[in-house]
């Protein structure tokens, strides 16, 4: 049997729709020329402006000023840092629909990583953010300053979202 649940639900308002496209994101990435089977080809060699469209469609009208820019910068830093490479070769086509197989290559420099999060955790030595270090080795860096400095970053979060709370309730 099958229910009606649309009554039920809450419309979305026009943040939340525009959010969502209809348009075909691969003819963002794939060639807009033909291209000979068995070739290889670019994919999207502005993937980073991409991205950039991407993020700038998200909704963090949820998210606080500071915590919102914080991600705009850490996501920036990202995208300096990292190398895309994509390749794609058409293997063949059947009834009109192409077969490719994709080779991606990600390089990023994890020293430029590593130096956010040196900032971040401004109670480590410098010298402990050695190149080469793993994500996995980075909580084998935690001092009780680390946990301090997360507690009150978090209750000073908390205080600011409560005053605005309170600003707009009075």
């Amino acid at each position: 049997k099958r229910e009606d649940i649309t009554e039920d639900a809450e419309p979305l308002g026009d943040a939340e729709l525009l959010q969502f496209s209809h348009r075909n994101h691969l003819d963002m990435i794939l060639p807009t020329e033909p291209v000979e089977e068995g070739a290889p080809f670019e994919v999207s060699p502005d993937w980073e402006e991409l991205m950039g469209e991407m993020m700038s469609a998200m909704d963090s009208s949820d998210v606080e000023p500071e915590a919102a820019a914080a991600m705009e910068a850490m996501m920036g830093a990202f995208m300096d840092a990292t190398e895309l490479e994509a390749t794609g070769t058409v293997t063949g086509v059947e009834e009109g629909v192409a077969t490719i197989e994709y080779e991606v290559t990600i390089t990023c420099s994890i020293d430029d990583l590593m130096g956010l999060v040196a900032e971040a955790m401004p109670e480590v030595p410098a010298d402990e953010f050695k190149p080469g270090l793993r994500a996995t080795e980075i909580p084998e860096l935690f001092r009780v300053a680390t946990f301090y400095n997360l507690v009150v970053s978090l209750l000073e979060e908390k205080s600011v979202a409560a005053s605005a709370l309170d600003s707009g309730a009075g």
